[in-house]
C-alpha cells in the first residue's frame, strides 16, 4: 500500500521529482539534476533522499569557472647578451685600443655584452667581482679573492693614485664612499670594464657623475706586469740604440766606441731620472785606441773629447704619450789632458721615437757646450751656439735578427783664432759625420 501511495503522489512531490535531461545535455546548462535513492528507515520504510550530480565543467573553462587561456605566463629570462650594450663597449675598447696591452684588449672583448647574474663568473653571466676575478686569471695568470670586500682588503694589492692609473689596476666604489660593494677594471683614458646591474659587462667613465660620487680608491697588484711594459723584445733593442745614439750626440762624434752604464728613477708614468755614466774607446781598426801622436796632437784646452775620456750624463726623461720621450740632458766629461785635467760640459734636447704600430725608431737631438757649470749654478744656462750641433738616428727593424742603423750629424767647430787668421778664412768651420750598420743577431 505504501508503495502504490507513493507511485501515485510521484508527480506532486518536490523532492522526487527530477527534470529530465535531453540526451548529449549536461548539468552546466542551467538545469541541477537529481537522482533517487531509497534507503530504508529504522522502522524498516522506504524513505527518498536526493543526491546531487557530479559537475562537469564547460569546455574552455577550469573548475573555478575561469578560462584556461587566461593562465599567469611566466616571466622570460633576460637575454644572455645584450647587443646595444657589446656594441657600446667593442666602439669604446677600439678608441682605446692603442692603450691597452693586447692580452688584456683579446681577454675582456669576450664578456661584452654579458649580462648581469649575482654570483656569477662564465658564460650565463657575471657579477662585478667574478668578472674582475676571471679577467686577472685568464690575461694575468693571478688568482685574487672573489669578493669586492675581500679584493678590497687584499694584502698584495697596493695603493695607487688616480691620475697614476695604468691598464689592468682596481677601481673600487661604494654608496655614500663608506662601504665597498662595486669593483672594476682600469683600462685606459679614464674607461673602465664592470659588470652593472642595468647594463651587463659594459665600459664606463669614472667622470660619469654616479661613479663619480661612488668612487672610493684604486689599488694595483704588487708585481704586474703587462706585456708592453718592457718585456717586448723589439722595444728593448730599440731603447739600446736611441740610448747609444743619445751618447754619441752627447760627445759630438761617431768614431768612439761608447761604454756606460746608467740607472733610472721613474717618478710616475710620465717622468722618469736618469744617471748614467760612461766611458770612450777610439774606433781605430789598428789599435783600438788613438795612437800618441794623435793624443798629442789634440788642443790642450777646448778641444773635442778623446779617446780614454770619462764622464757622466744626467736627465730627465718626459713622456707625454708611450711612444716618445723628451730628454733634456747634460753631459760632462773629465780627461787628464794638461797639468790640471779637463772638464767640458755640454747641454743637450733629445727626442725619442718608438713609432706604434710599426717597426720603426727615430732620435733627433741637439747639443751645444755650455759656459757655464750647470752643476753649480744649474740656472745658469749659457750654450755656446758655434759649437752646437744636430743627430739623426733611424733604426728599422726588418726581422729579430736583422736591424738595420742610419745615424748622422751636423755640427759647427771653433778653429784656433791665430790658425783661422793664418788660412785667411773664418773661425769656424762645418763638420759632417754619417754612418749606417746592419745587425744580424743568431
Amino acid at each position: 500500500m505504501a508503495v502504490a501511495a507513493l507511485f501515485l503522489l510521484g508527480p506532486f512531490c518536490p523532492v522526487a521529482h527530477s527534470h529530465p535531461v535531453s540526451p548529449g545535455k549536461t548539468p552546466a546548462e542551467g538545469k541541477s539534476s537529481t537522482t533517487v535513492q531509497q534507503a530504508k528507515s529504522a522502522g524498516g520504510a522506504k524513505t527518498v533522499k536526493a543526491v546531487p550530480a557530479p559537475r562537469t565543467p564547460a569546455a574552455g573553462k577550469n573548475e573555478t569557472g575561469n578560462s584556461t587561456a587566461a593562465k599567469k605566463k611566466k616571466p622570460q629570462p633576460a637575454p644572455v647578451v645584450s647587443s646595444k650594450t657589446k656594441a657600446k663597449a667593442e666602439a669604446i675598447a677600439s678608441e682605446l685600443s692603442p692603450a691597452l696591452p693586447t692580452s688584456l684588449e683579446q681577454e675582456i672583448g669576450k664578456f661584452f655584452g654579458l649580462r648581469y647574474r649575482l654570483g656569477g663568473e662564465g658564460r650565463e653571466g657575471f657579477d662585478c667581482s667574478g668578472l674582475v676575478k676571471r679577467i686577472y686569471e685568464d690575461a694575468f695568470g693571478i688568482r685574487i679573492p672573489r669578493s669586492s670586500i675581500e679584493l678590497s682588503r687584499f694584502d698584495q694589492l697596493q695603493p695607487v693614485a688616480t691620475e697614476e692609473l695604468k691598464p689592468g689596476d682596481l677601481v673600487f666604489f661604494g654608496p655614500n664612499r663608506k662601504r665597498v660593494n662595486h669593483v672594476g677594471v682600469y683600462l685606459a683614458g679614464g674607461r673602465f670594464l664592470h659588470a652593472a646591474r642595468s647594463e651587463g659587462v659594459t665600459i664606463s667613465s669614472l667622470d660619469d657623475q654616479y661613479w663619480k660620487s661612488r668612487f672610493m680608491f684604486s689599488r694595483r697588484m704588487s708585481g704586474l706586469k703587462l706585456e708592453e711594459e718592457r718585456e717586448d723584445f723589439e722595444a728593448l733593442g730599440f731603447e739600446r740604440e736611441l740610448r747609444k745614439d743619445a751618447f754619441l750626440a752627447g760627445v759630438g762624434r761617431d768614431e768612439f766606441d761608447v761604454r756606460f752604464l746608467d740607472a733610472g728613477i721613474e717618478i710616475n708614468d710620465m717622468l722618469e731620472l736618469l744617471v748614467s755614466g760612461f766611458f770612450l774607446r777610439a774606433l781605430d781598426p789598428g789599435a783600438g785606441i788613438l795612437s800618441e801622436m794623435d793624443a798629442a796632437s789634440a788642443p790642450e784646452s777646448g778641444g773635442d773629447l778623446q779617446s780614454g775620456d770619462a764622464g757622466f750624463r744626467v736627465g730627465a726623461a718626459f713622456s707625454p704619450f708611450e711612444w716618445i720621450k723628451l730628454i733634456p740632458s747634460i753631459f760632462q766629461s773629465e780627461s787628464d789632458r794638461g797639468e790640471r785635467g779637463e772638464r767640458q760640459q755640454r747641454v743637450g734636447l733629445e727626442t725619442w721615437m718608438i713609432l706604434p704600430e710599426s717597426r720603426v725608431a727615430v732620435f733627433l737631438a741637439a747639443h751645444a757646450r755650455n759656459q757655464e757649470d750647470l752643476l753649480q749654478r744649474p740656472l745658469d744656462i749659457n750654450p755656446d751656439l758655434q759649437t752646437a750641433d744636430v743627430s739623426l738616428g733611424l733604426h728599422y727593424q726588418f726581422s729579430d735578427a736583422l736591424r738595420f742603423s742610419l745615424w748622422g750629424s751636423h755640427a759647427y767647430r771653433p778653429e784656433p783664432e791665430d790658425a783661422a787668421a793664418d788660412a785667411g778664412r773664418r773661425a769656424s768651420t762645418s763638420l759632417d759625420q754619417f754612418s749606417f750598420q746592419f745587425r744580424l743577431q743568431f
